[in-house]
């Protein structure tokens, strides 16, 4: 066994012992964006989110559920009746089970306590799943509903006496309410084609039965009579309430083809008058459309509409595919209209989620929609458009480490997008780290528009072996930009002039970089993360490319075909695509420990993985953690080890698809070993000058010194020495934080060294 496993299993079995989330906890670290201190700056972001009330601490009051679709996360928030406002409550986050595409909540059978639909969990049945809440000790606990049938997904009795699924399109996001007014919950929804909308009609009232029944019938193919236009936000009204309506018609007198598919709707009395009218948003629309429903309960018929809804106000129109959710944000008793979109394609990523209040004084007027603000909960975090990727470095050289995000960039329309880069200064202290935006468009990235260099990846690293720090940017294109660092040591960053297709490698898609000195030759080789994968003679083999730097000091040199030597297009055989998905956006950080190799990788859907070496680095890594600290941070994760408060431990910082950050305690000490080793006491060993500028002397107390090693913030093993020395030269070293590991007969310890 290595060293490295001997400090995992203690590691684990400590884990196991103390609880393994207690080790990763999400940590208070401000941040400050145009010198506003935002209040829960580390959700992780909103890209697709979806709202729901639901009382999470069982106290009466209201709180928050955010799913976001694109990340595939629950993000769950307290109400501070208090102070009004909200607050992030990432311990609730584990109570939901996986959810798909859409979440619902509300209390189907009337017990107290909510329910959950969701998408079904049936590869190719587009459907609904349904989980039962329960209160266990207090907290809230969901059970999946079994229905008796082979599926477990809600049916619909069909005229043969057999059941089929109440279906719901991948893409759509359904309505599930008491449509008809008799007490049970129903469901609105699209049919295949897009063009109508599927009644399907809850049946436990009008059979008295138990509400905990879920039985159905298709009791409406046209709903409301409404045709939705295949070529606009309009509908196509029926003038008869017992006659579906019909698109326009094709010069040969036939029905124009179906629309494309693709629609959200939301239910609410907007009228007063007692019965549910919709908002619908659709996939090829910036806006919502009202339908008013001027039927009855039991014949739905659309009697008027308004197409830039609320035409009494500020319209809504501000992103392609959106989505209207009723829900109460301020808990007096009333709705909000929020509104947000359904799909991260063609979507405006900054203030785009739309809060109206209703502006009649009762709730039995309807619903008068009055804009509040475009930015709800997005105000209150840092949210920096999409797929945010960090990188920690001291740029301006103050001793304290900053970070850098890459991201999607902005998108103000269709098409249009910006690559930007974000850099947050630490302004904070060496064991209390303190972040202020200082620079929304890093190095002008928004220089290079369009789709290829999109979702930049930035890496901080020597790559060119002569002391100071320089950085390659990953994108979309699957190549690099090189910016040489010429500042020298000791000294802010500057940057040369970028080098565009950095040594013409190109991985193919989303290239997700790293600078590390794998061989030991002085030089930063690459190690670059990818959105799919690689093979070697016809057989998959992984998604980490390798790619060996063979140049010399100051003329950093590769070859630029990941699959001649001494490059692989597999590193450590890791491929970190799941079975049933195609991409696996793998963006790799390999870590130097003692003589072995950690490397903590981010992916599509399987979160955070933690590989270590096998007996030689040419061999397959072997998987020790997934996900990473039970950890769920969303899709396209960007996980970062690094020593942020000078703790002589690991944090983690992670991006992700929804373009926010997260930053976590961790129980990884800098120098390979878990935090529940045991080590000596502070006074066995004494460690001086410190600071020091050249190198510093141990004493111990009558312990004979084994090994001694030097650790870089990054848990980058920079040099080693044998038995114990009058002195140990670090004198061509840069200036910074550094980590002593002393390893005697009866031990080991770490001491922080600063070198000035």
């Amino acid at each position: 066994m290595s060293l490295f496993q001997s400090h995992f299993f203690i590691a684990f079995f400590c884990l196991l012992c103390f609880g393994l989330s207690a080790q990763y906890e999400l940590m208070d670290i401000d941040f400050t964006v145009n010198d506003e201190l935002k209040a829960m700056p580390l959700t992780g972001g909103f890209t697709t989110p979806q709202f729901s009330n639901i009382d999470l601490n069982r106290d009466g009051v209201q709180d928050l559920v955010v799913f976001d679709r694109e990340g595939a996360i629950v993000l769950s928030f307290i109400f501070d009746e208090e102070d009004e406002q909200w607050t992030f409550a990432p311990e609730f986050n584990d109570i939901f089970p996986e959810l798909r595409n859409f979440l619902f909540v509300s209390d189907y059978n009337n017990d107290g306590v909510e329910d959950l639909f969701t998408y079904s969990h049936i590869p190719g049945i587009g459907g609904i799943q349904v989980f039962r809440g329960r209160e266990e000790n207090g907290s809230l606990a969901f059970d999946p509903v079994t229905f008796g049938n082979h599926r477990d997904i809600i049916e619909y009795e069909n005229n043969s006496g057999g059941y089929n699924n109440a279906y719901v399109s991948i893409i759509d996001h359904p309505e599930i309410v008491d449509i008809d007014g008799d007490g049970d919950m129903d469901v609105l929804s699209w049919e295949p084609s897009g063009s109508y909308i599927y009644f399907y009609k809850n049946m436990a009232v009008e059979r008295d039965l138990s509400l905990d029944s879920l039985i159905f019938t298709l009791e409406d193919r046209c709903w409301a009579k409404i045709y939705e236009s295949e070529f606009s936000e309009n509908l196509f009204l029926s003038d008869n309430p017992n006659t579906c309506a019909r698109g326009l018609q094709e010069d040969g007198g036939g029905v124009a083809s179906a629309r494309h598919a693709g629609s959200t709707i939301g239910a609410r009395d907007l009228d007063g008058n007692g019965l549910m009218d919709l908002l619908i948003g659709d996939i090829g629309s910036n806006q919502l459309v009202a339908l008013y429903n001027g039927g009855t309960l039991d014949n739905a018929f659309g009697v008027d509409q308004d197409v830039n809804y609320p035409s009494s106000d500020i319209t809504v129109q501000f992103n392609r595919f959106l989505s209207p959710y009723f829900v109460d944000v301020n808990n007096d008793g009333e709705d909000e209209l929020i509104v947000a979109p359904n799909s991260s394609a063609s979507a405006r990523n900054q203030n785009f989620i739309w809060q109206y209040n209703n502006d009649n004084s009762s709730e039995s007027d309807g619903f008068a929609a009055q804009f509040v603000k475009e930015n709800f909960l997005e105000e209150l975090t840092v949210d920096l458009n999409a797929h945010s990727v960090p990188a920690i470095a001291d740029v301006n050289q103050d001793g304290l480490p900053d970070i850098l995000v890459g991201t999607f960039g902005i998108q103000r329309e269709a098409g249009m997008v910006e690559p930007r880069m974000y850099l947050f200064l630490n302004t904070g202290t060496e064991t209390q780290p303190s972040f202020e935006l200082a620079n929304d468009d890093y190095l002008e990235m928004s220089r290079f528009p369009g789709n290829q260099h999109q979702g930049l990846a930035p890496a901080f690293g020597d790559i060119d072996g002569d002391g100071d720090t320089d950085l390659v940017v990953g994108s979309f294109s699957g190549g690099l930009f090189y910016f040489e660092n010429i500042a020298g040591q000791g000294a802010p960053f500057a940057f040369a002039t970028e080098v565009i297709d950095f040594a013409t490698i190109d991985v193919g898609q989303f290239s997700t970089p790293q600078i590390i000195d794998v061989n030991g030759d002085g030089l930063g080789d690459l190690l670059i993360g990818e959105r799919n994968g690689n093979s070697v003679d016809g057989l998959a083999c992984g998604n980490i490319n390798y790619f060996e730097n063979t140049g010399s000091i100051g003329e950093p040199t590769f070859e630029a075909d990941e699959q001649m030597a001494p490059n692989t297009p597999c590193f450590g055989e890791i491929f970190t695509r799941a079975t049933n998905e195609f991409t696996g956006y793998s963006s790799p950080q390999l870590l130097p420990f003692e003589d072995q190799y950690l490397l903590l990788t981010g992916s599509q859907s399987r979160q955070i993985l933690l590989y270590e070496q096998g007996e030689d680095l040419d061999d397959p890594m072997i998987l020790l953690e997934e996900p990473l600290g039970d950890l769920r941070v969303g899709q396209r994760s960007h996980p970062r080890f690094y020593d942020l408060n000078n703790n002589g431990q690991f944090e983690l910082i992670v991006g992700n698809s929804r373009g926010g950050l997260a930053i976590y305690n961790t129980p990884w000490r800098i120098d390979g070993t878990s935090s529940f080793r045991s080590q000596l006491a502070e006074e066995h060993v004494q460690l001086y000058p410190n600071p020091g500028s050249t190198g510093f002397r141990l004493a111990s107390d009558q312990l004979r010194i084994e090994k001694v090693e030097c650790f870089t913030s990054v848990g980058q093993s920079v040099r080693t020495w044998s038995g114990q020395r009058d002195w140990y030269s670090l004198s061509d070293l840069p200036s910074g934080l550094y980590w002593i590991r002393v390893a005697t007969t009866e031990g080991a310890l770490t001491k922080k060294w600063v070198k000035y």
